[in-house]
């Protein structure tokens, strides 16, 4: 008779009835609320929820037997004897006057006076969330994080300014942002499989709308040349079922390391009528794309995921299937970065919320190192004189960071403040027109900034070559009005090339149809556009150059420019387009 095992084995059978409550409940359970008395993580119990109430006071909600609570030894007050854990959920106030509501419409297992401890069926679910309450299951206990994740930089090194980050900042347009979210919102048609749709509603249960929303999602992420694929889930009762949207970016030297940027594409109300979504969360799903279509160009030390979640409206649902995902796959090293509501502010001091963890809360850190990364973007690339951020150590519930925190994943919610919230929240109001476009553009920049630098961005432009920059940004530079700009070229590591006699080319060409080229004197000068009277600005043998300024804090009209650094040969004074030349382009967009 083999009875050793026999312990071990009993241990086994209590985890996975506290765990899985579909397979079994241990009748003798009840729902209590601890008081934190140390890190909630040393209960030694199954934790289903780590919050603060009305008062600051923390706690935490345990399941376990009254004999296990008294032999923790943490004060705790029993809340329900038996709880359906499957259903165990927090109504959270999103709309004032929601929490009254729900009050008086269902009997809570208990109220803190931030939000209700509920057992909602799926017809009080929806009764709630159309007053205003924000649905978060808490079903499953919490998974302590082992420690800080190698994937978050330390805070003292976050978002040190790099030239190759400031261009990928400066590729977010507003034009972009405005375009993608009226095509998602609904105020103009969608183009999707070729076709134009009008995406009417986006909510969870519409049908053809949601899958439409899903598609062009999909379409935006596969344009941008990502790995792109659906990840359906489902609810066992099937009352809800839905899509993620996912794109893939493989990383290069720590490609096994994840940094997930991510958004809910779903939308209320959710009855089949007109519900345009824009700030919730068209404007968190287009910062995905963007984002998506800016850094899929640049190498990455680390993969990046770019997530459009469904269901969460109806309580995280989607996430909660990604975040379950991760955790079956042993990923542990996962970064989450979540946007939501992030286009709405009536403020001139233009504020937004930055949420972690609770401070005492295992994780807390590295959360924390991911909120720094974001204050230093905003502080290193000037945007921190437009937007006036709030680190809110306050374990928010109320979006999809919330999964990957209940699977011991550090992260963030992005979201406009809280103080100055969108009254056209979940109504057929929350359009287009009610949202701040300059301030949306700037926390999209401030986002890619930060999942660049948290993703590994290399900080070194190219190594060889010809190189032009406007502002030392490469590519494509949006100005505003006003702002000066300077151009400075650089020829760099010419090896084997060092000592061709070959002619150097300065050309600048505005799109109003005025042409110039820098002539030997270091002069612009203006010529009609035909190349074979265009000089170079040196002839002779190829060599290195240092950056050097060929325009410097001049201020140009509103208008579009185009600037060439280019290297031919033979040494002929001919700049001939089809023959052996190197290159470098800027353009400036001056608004």
């Amino acid at each position: 008779m083999k009875t050793a095992r026999l312990g071990p084995l009993l241990a086994c059978l209590s985890m996975i009835l506290t765990v899985y409550p579909a397979m079994g409940q241990r009748p003798d359970a009840v729902l209590a609320r601890v008081e934190a008395m140390d890190r909630v993580d040393r209960l030694g119990l199954p934790v289903h929820a780590h919050l603060s109430d009305a008062g600051g006071r923390e706690y935490v909600l345990a399941v376990a037997t009254a004999a296990e609570l008294e032999q923790a030894g943490w004060p705790f007050t029993v809340l329900a004897h038996n709880p359906d854990i499957a259903a165990l959920s927090l109504a959270i106030e999103r709309l004032p006057g929601a929490l009254a509501r729900g009050r008086k419409q269902i009997a809570a297992l208990y109220d803190d006076g931030r939000r209700l401890i509920v057992t909602p069926s799926p017809a009080q679910k929806a009764e709630l969330m159309g007053m205003g309450l924000a649905i978060v299951q808490i079903n499953t206990p919490l998974v302590w994080p082992a420690g800080p994740a190698d994937s978050v930089p330390p805070a003292r090194n976050a978002a040190i300014a790099k030239p190759i980050i400031s261009n990928l900042i400066h590729q977010v347009y507003q034009d972009t942002l405005s375009n993608l979210t009226a095509q998602l919102s609904g105020a103009v048609p969608a183009m999707i499989g070729g076709e134009p749709y009008t995406i009417l509603t986006r909510g969870t249960s519409s049908g053809t709308p949601i899958r439409k929303a899903n598609q062009f999602a999909y379409e935006q992420m596969q344009a941008a040349g990502l790995e792109v694929s659906y990840q359906d889930w489902s609810l066992n009762d099937g009352t809800y079922s839905g899509q993620n949207i996912v794109g893939i970016k493989r990383g290069t030297t720590r490609s096994n390391e994840i940094v997930l940027i991510t958004a809910h594409i779903d939308n209320m109300p959710d009855d089949g009528t007109r519900a345009p979504g824009a700030d919730d969360n068209a404007s968190g799903c287009v910062g995905v794309m963007a984002a998506a279509n800016i850094l899929q160009g640049c190498f990455t030390e680390r993969t990046i995921q770019f997530v459009c979640f469904g269901g969460e409206e109806q309580g995280l649902l989607g996430s909660a299937a990604y975040a379950q995902t991760l955790q079956d796959a042993g990923e542990t090293n996962v970064t989450v970065f979540n946007m939501d509501m992030i286009a709405y502010s009536s403020r001139a001091s233009r504020d937004l919320s930055l949420h972690t963890r609770l401070a005492t809360a295992p994780g807390y850190a590295a959360d924390m190192a991911v909120a720094t990364t974001f204050e230093n973007v905003l502080a290193n690339y000037g945007l921190d004189d437009r937007l006036t951020l709030g680190i809110v150590s306050d374990g928010v519930e109320a979006s999809d960071h919330y999964s990957f925190w209940q699977k011991g994943y550090p992260g963030v919610l992005l979201i406009e403040s809280d103080s100055d919230f969108n009254p056209y929240y979940h109504t057929n109001q929350d359009t287009l027109a009610h949202m701040n476009m300059e301030y949306f553009t700037d926390l999209v920049r401030a986002s890619v900034g930060t999942v660049a630098h948290l993703a590994g961005v290399p900080a070194t432009p190219p190594t060889a070559g010809p190189l032009i920059t406007a502002n030392e940004l490469m590519g494509e530079v949006r100005l505003g009005s006003g702002d000066a700009v300077t151009i400075a070229v650089q020829m760099m590591n010419t090896g084997p090339y060092a000592g061709v006699e070959v002619d150097w080319w300065v050309v600048a060409y505005a799109h109003s149809g005025a042409w110039f080229y820098l002539n030997s004197a270091m002069q612009w000068t203006p010529f009609d556009g035909n190349l074979a009277f265009c000089q170079p600005v040196y002839q002779g043998p190829l060599g290195d150059l240092p950056a050097t300024k060929v325009l410097d804090g001049f201020r140009l009209p509103s208008g579009a420019y185009d600037f060439w650094f280019a290297i031919d040969y033979p040494m002929d004074g001919i700049l001939d387009l089809s023959g052996t030349i190197l290159y470098d382009q800027a353009t400036v967009v001056v608004d």
